[in-house]
């Protein structure tokens, strides 16, 4: 049975059904972790009830707002949560306000740049290639290092700006929003980029069709708030790490807090409460891409497979060849630096502490990037790392991309078919990937370390099937429904396999570093980017340096991924209309 408007009309079903399920997995995974903890030694004593009553108590004490109390502070979880929630909803409000304005501005520019690729081919392929290194170093660029570089230059260097902290909205609101910018603009960025990128593949896409344009005009308006709500549950996890880089009194530095002194029950109820936020914030976006449901077989019948003139597939080519280099050098200066590095790394001297860049030691060596508060080299340490993580990083995507290829592949053929009975059975097949992807990427991982503890292994294992795997597994079923069915079955799939690939690495090069910053990575004795990172802050003052140089190296060593997986999809006729949201989910 192939109805379109009947497979429209379904879908809000399937979504109430699939809000509903999802609830109930997560919250059980949530309460069957929690219990883990909660049993190891020293922790809080264990309750002597059968577990199914365990698990009715905490739900019904879930659904009631209480949480029980803090195993630090003694006080009610509600009421601590209670005072550290406006102060997040506050800046994802303004980072939602400002998303959307210099999203809309990222799409009118993108318009006027795809009017003059039709009339001048090689300046409007520039301003595109322009645009998606500005995405991709988004991309590349953690919440935290973006928050970091943008301190440096507003707050340290040109002073125009508060260096942190939280000014409450009311008599002083002029003074409030000036510590609100940085912040407010750190959490938006990357968020407006992607949405951006997705909207305008979506006006690619059907554009070549010649359909009806005031069809297309609603269709990326639906589009455009569809996307934002999906970012707005990546800018969840992006609140954890903003609001520890200024120092804000929010539910992500509550969590991370938390994390670090073990407070069962406040990890606990914060846990749930961004699970009950990122279903809110997706049940409005399902709403939205059920109403386009409607559309989109009007404007699918008229979208054509565009081929590129011969001097855009010659320059498509050249840039391929640049994002190698992107990424062929970042890796080679990582591995070298994890290959001759190990001596370096450990190496104490309590006379060289805290040197700025370029300073020369006792034994007459040189610091390139300065030492730490040990008196140890940070550019050996941040080489080490990189190395590790760009390693460590290509392995856990490929096997991510082994994993997620036989479910992904069955999803996106079911897709295919176009039929009641084919969705309803690809909900099945994608269901525990769709779950996990129910919290925020990096909130779920950070919870889940947080339970298993830290360490390279523990990081590794989750984040390929916690983080990796779901994503890599949507991206297939996607990427197979717009493949072409005219190009053989191989190719297809080396394009697909080569993208997810490529694109999963970066994603692992640029989470690795976000559970350092956390205290949830890799752990000392052994160097970690974002550990690094972390500890530099603290000096940043004094030696700004010591921090940007590891930052920037860790920029680049993710950017030319990123760049390499746009390129080749494009080169195997893969849209990308939505796979760059996956990384801020």
């Amino acid at each position: 049975m192939n109805n379109p408007k009947l497979r429209a009309g379904l879908f809000f079903l399937r979504r109430i059904v699939w809000l509903i399920l999802t609830f109930l997995v997560m919250t059980t995974i949530i309460f069957a972790l929690m219990q883990t903890w909660a049993s190891a030694p020293a922790r809080m004593p264990i309750s002597e009830q059968p577990i199914w009553r365990q698990y009715i108590q905490y739900l019904g004490g879930m659904l009631r707002g209480d949480f029980g109390p803090s195993m630090r502070a003694g006080q009610p979880v509600i009421e601590m949560i209670g005072r550290s929630l406006p102060s997040t909803l506050r800046l994802l409000g303004l980072a939602a306000l400002a998303g959307m304005a210099l999203s809309a501005l990222i799409v009118l520019a993108g318009v006027l740049a795809l009017g003059l690729r039709d009339r001048a081919p090689v300046p409007g392929a520039i301003l595109q290639r322009l645009g998606q290194v500005g995405v991709a170093l988004g991309m590349a660029a953690p919440a935290f290092v973006l928050g970091l570089y943008l301190l440096y230059l507003f707050a340290l260097k040109l002073e125009w700006l508060p260096v942190g902290g939280w000014v409450e909205l009311g008599a002083e609101r002029g003074f409030s929003l000036r510590h609100a910018l940085l912040p407010t603009l750190t959490l938006a960025i990357l968020p407006a980029g992607l949405a951006a990128r997705s909207v305008l593949g979506e006006i690619v896409h059907y554009r070549a069709g010649g359909g009806n344009r005031g069809l297309l005009a609603l269709h990326a308006v639906l589009s455009f708030f569809q996307h934002g709500l999906i970012q707005a549950i990546g800018m969840l996890g992006g609140a954890l790490l903003v609001e520890m880089v200024f120092s804000l009194p929010g539910i992500g530095r509550l969590l991370a807090q938390s994390i670090m002194t073990r407070d069962y029950f406040v990890v606990r109820g914060l846990a749930n409460l961004f699970l009950l936020l990122a279903l809110l914030l997706r049940a409005a976006a399902d709403l939205a891409q059920g109403i386009d449901g409607f559309i989109l077989p009007s404007l699918q019948a008229a979208a054509p497979e565009a081929k590129a003139p011969a001097t855009a597939q010659v320059l498509r080519r050249v840039w391929i060849g640049i994002c190698l280099l992107l990424v062929v050098v970042p890796f080679a200066q990582g591995i070298s630096g994890f290959i001759t590095g190990g001596d370096e790394i450990a190496r104490l001297n309590a006379a060289d502490r805290n040197l700025p860049p370029g300073s020369e030691s006792t034994d007459g060596d040189v610091y390139a990037w300065g030492t730490d508060s040990l008196g140890r080299d940070i550019r050996a340490r941040a080489r080490y790392a990189l190395g590790v993580n760009l390693g460590s990083s290509l392995l856990t995507a490929l096997v991510a991309l082994l994993l997620a290829l036989p479910g992904g592949l069955l999803a996106g053929y079911l897709a295919q078919r176009g039929a009641v009975w084919a969705d309803l059975v690809g909900d099945v097949v994608m269901f525990p990937v769709e779950a996990l992807t129910a919290l925020p990427g990096l909130i779920l991982l950070a919870f889940i370390l947080a339970v298993t503890g830290p360490g390279l292994g523990s990081l590794l294992i989750w984040l390929t099937l916690a983080f990796l795997l779901p994503r890599s597994m949507r991206m297939v079923r996607d990427w197979w429904m717009m493949a072409a069915p005219e190009k053989s079955l191989w190719l297809r799939l080396a394009g697909i396999s080569l993208g997810v690939l490529v694109f999963g690495v970066g994603a692992a090069v640029v989470t690795q570093p976000v559970m350092g910053f956390l205290g949830l990575g890799i752990q000392p004795p052994q160097p970690d980017v974002g550990a690094i990172l972390g500890e530099g802050m603290r000096f940043m003052r004094m030696s700004p340096q010591a921090v940007l140089r590891p930052a920037r190296a860790l920029l680049f060593a993710a950017l030319g991924w990123f760049l390499l997986a746009d390129a080749l999809l494009s080169e195997f006729g893969l849209h990308t209309r939505k796979a760059w949201l996956e990384l801020n989910r």
